[in-house]
């Protein structure tokens, strides 16, 4: 019975540690999915702010002449959860992001949101009409 015991704890302590760390490399990074709609045939301006400083912008090339407009396209931002930029603080469930369009020398159209989950992507649709002319 004793021995049976033994190899029972060896097996599970060799076993939860692999969990875990099987665990921590789904979460080293977050996804953030970007649908932008409406594009036209000028380059559009992606940019994705989150709270504390960190930032990653993306440029859609316009349309050509000869293909319908307008379009939809998807930018997939992925961001380390852990920043190695000293001052930055890790990612957390209820910080901010800011996913924003914009044209060349326009103003830019945003939309907020709060992080909701650490394992998930975090998805938000833009349409490039609410960018102010």
């Amino acid at each position: 019975m004793i021995t049976l015991c033994v190899i029972a704890f060896g097996i599970i302590t060799a076993i939860i540690p692999q969990m875990n760390f099987g665990y921590s490399q789904k979460a080293e990074k977050l996804d953030f999915v970007v649908t932008v709609r409406n594009i036209e045939h000028k380059d559009v301006f992606v940019q994705l702010r989150i709270t504390g400083g960190t930032s990653q912008n993306f440029t859609i090339q316009g349309l050509p002449s000869y293909v319908d407009a307008p379009n939809v396209q998807i930018v997939k931002f992925t961001i380390p959860r852990q920043s190695t930029t000293p001052g930055i603080p890790p990612l957390k469930i209820g910080d901010e992001y800011i996913p924003c369009v914009s044209y060349k020398d326009s103003e830019t159209a945003c939309l907020s949101a709060k992080i909701d989950s650490l394992t998930i992507p975090q998805s938000k649709t833009l349409d490039v009409k609410a960018i102010p002319s």
